[in-house]
């Protein structure tokens, strides 16, 4: 589901270095603008498929206080073959775009002007006084 392929970014981006996160699904549902059953679903999804596992923390009197949830980071970050000159087919897409095809403006006047140089002397003449 798309939902679920959010929610396991969100999850490996908390994760960090592939800890074990200790959350609730309301946690998810709010950072992920779903309810807590459609969470529960993603999880599901995710853990039948190999994404994760997780299961259910309880309290000592057995009331459930959230989810304790591992990752999978072989299957979630998996790493595309690099580029090189054995593999050319790999890279498709052109490195840099062309320049663009505009009217070239110079900004900034090569010519000296010689009033506004006697304007910003007699400025700075007046700053250092």
């Amino acid at each position: 589901m798309p939902g679920t392929r959010c929610m396991l970014a969100m999850l490996a981006g908390w994760a960090g270095q592939g800890a074990p996160l200790e959350l609730t699904e309301s946690t998810i549902a709010k950072h992920i603008g779903r309810s807590v059953r459609q969470v529960y679903r993603y999880l599901q999804d995710a853990a039948r498929e190999g994404y994760l596992r997780y299961y259910r923390t309880k309290n000592r009197m057995g009331m459930i206080t959230g989810i304790k949830v591992w990752l999978t980071f072989d299957l979630i970050r998996s790493v595309k073959p690099k580029s090189t000159a054995k593999n050319p087919e790999i890279r498709r897409k052109q490195g840099r775009t062309h320049r663009a095809e505009i009217n070239k403006t110079n900004i900034y006047n090569s010519k000296k002007d010689r009033e506004l140089d006697q304007k910003l002397e007699r400025l700075r003449l007046l700053i250092d006084h």
